[in-house]
C-alpha cells in the first residue's frame, strides 16, 4: 500500500513539472567575444528566433534576463514576441586587448501583459567635462542610455546598463562648445521600456595661461638646453631653435593660453517615448532651442575673433640668423582671425 502511494505521488509531481515547463519554457544562450593586440573596438549583432515548436503551441517570448561579464557592453536590445535582438560591443582596453561574455535567458509561454514603468528621475551630469558621468534614480532592472548631440542631430553613444544607476562616458570625448542631451529609460524583465527622462548640458571653455610655457608661448629647446648651440666635433648652432634657445610650446601651439573645458548643466529636457527598438533620442532641435538663441556678444555675431598674435594682419615680425623680416602668422595661418571660443564659430549663444 505504501509503495503504491509513493509511486502515485512521484507520478503526480512529474506531471506537475511537465505542466510547468509547458507554460514557461526557457532558452539560454551565451555569447563570448575578445579583442587581441592590434584589434580595434568592435560590435556584434545577435538574434534568437522563437523555436518552431513554441510557435506551433502559440508561445511567445515574455521575459529576458541579461548577465554581461568582463569588458563586454550592451549597446541596444529589442524583445518582440517572436525574436530577441541584442547588439554588444567590446571597447579596446588600455593594454590593447579586451574580452567578455553575455548570458541571455529567454522565457516563453502564453502571452502576458508587460509592466508599465514610470520614467527615471533625478538625472544628473558630473565628473570630467569631456568624459562625464551620468546618474539617475529608478526602480527598473535595466536602463537604456542615449547621448544625443543637439548641434548635429545625431545619437553619439548608447548603452544598456544592468543594475547600476550610473555610467561614465567611454570611447568618445565631447567637444568644447558642444550641446548635448542624455536620456534614460528603464524596464524590467519584460523589456518594455518606459518613457525617456532627458537632461540637457553643454561644454563651455575658458582661457587660462598655459602652464608648460607660463604663458610665453615658448619653452626651452631640448636639443641645446636653451643655449642655442650644440656640442659635437665643433660647437655648432642649434638647427632646432635656430640659435634662439626656445621652441614653440606644443601644449598651446605658441599662443600662451589653453582652452579649459567645463560642464554646464542646463536642466531637464522634454520627455520622449522609447520606440520598439531602443531608447535613442532621434528628434531634431526643438523650436524652443532656436528661440533661445541670440547673437554672441564676444564676436558680435560674426563667429570670428581677431587673432591675438598678429592683431588681424595675418603677418608677424620674425628674427632669424642673419636678419629679420615678416612671416605669415602661424597662429591664424595668415587669416587674421580665429574661431570665437564662446559660440564655437556659430555667432549665436543661448
Amino acid at each position: 500500500m505504501f509503495k503504491r502511494c509513493f509511486i502515485a505521488g512521484m507520478i503526480f509531481i512529474a506531471l506537475l513539472g511537465i505542466t510547468g515547463m509547458a507554460s514557461a519554457d526557457v532558452i539560454q544562450q551565451s555569447y563570448e567575444h575578445r579583442l587581441g593586440l592590434g584589434q580595434t573596438s568592435e560590435s556584434w549583432d545577435h538574434q534568437i528566433d522563437i523555436p518552431a515548436d513554441w510557435a506551433a503551441k502559440g508561445y511567445v517570448f515574455n521575459r529576458r534576463m541579461l548577465a554581461p561579464t568582463g569588458d563586454l557592453e550592451i549597446e541596444r536590445e529589442e524583445l518582440s514576441r517572436t525574436y530577441y535582438f541584442v547588439k554588444v560591443r567590446l571597447v579596446k582596453g588600455k593594454l590593447g586587448f579586451a574580452k567578455g561574455s553575455l548570458n541571455v535567458t529567454l522565457e516563453g509561454g502564453a502571452p502576458v501583459a508587460a509592466t508599465n514603468l514610470q520614467a527615471p528621475e533625478g538625472l544628473s551630469v558630473a565628473g570630467k567635462p569631456l568624459t562625464p558621468s551620468f546618474a539617475w534614480n529608478g526602480n527598473g532592472k535595466y536602463f537604456s542610455i542615449s547621448l544625443y548631440n543637439r548641434d548635429t542631430n545625431q545619437t553619439l553613444w548608447e548603452r544598456v546598463i544592468t543594475g547600476n544607476k550610473t555610467v561614465t562616458l567611454n570611447e568618445i570625448k565631447l567637444k568644447i562648445a558642444g550641446k548635448y542631451t542624455f536620456g534614460v529609460c528603464q524596464s524590467d524583465e519584460t523589456s518594455k521600456y518606459s518613457k525617456a527622462a532627458n537632461r540637457n548640458f553643454r561644454i563651455d571653455g575658458r582661457e587660462e595661461k598655459c602652464r608648460p610655457c607660463n604663458g610665453t608661448g615658448f619653452v626651452i629647446c631640448s636639443n641645446c638646453n636653451g643655449t642655442g648651440w650644440v656640442d659635437g666635433a665643433h660647437q655648432m648652432p642649434c638647427y632646432i631653435c635656430l640659435q634662439t634657445g626656445k621652441v614653440r610650446c606644443y601644449t598651446c601651439s605658441g599662443s600662451g593660453v589653453v582652452q579649459v573645458p567645463f560642464l554646464v548643466d542646463e536642466g531637464a529636457a522634454a520627455f520622449h517615448a522609447c520606440d520598439d527598438e531602443n531608447c535613442s533620442l532621434s528628434s531634431a532641435k526643438s523650436s524652443d532651442d532656436q528661440s533661445r538663441l541670440k547673437p554672441c556678444r564676444r564676436c558680435r555675431g560674426t563667429g570670428k575673433e581677431t587673432c591675438f598674435k598678429c592683431n588681424g594682419t595675418g603677418w608677424t615680425n620674425s628674427t632669424y640668423p642673419g636678419g629679420a623680416g615678416m612671416e605669415r602668422c602661424w597662429v591664424c595661418q595668415g587669416k587674421g582671425y580665429l574661431m570665437c571660443i564662446t559660440c564655437g564659430g556659430t555667432g549665436q549663444v543661448e
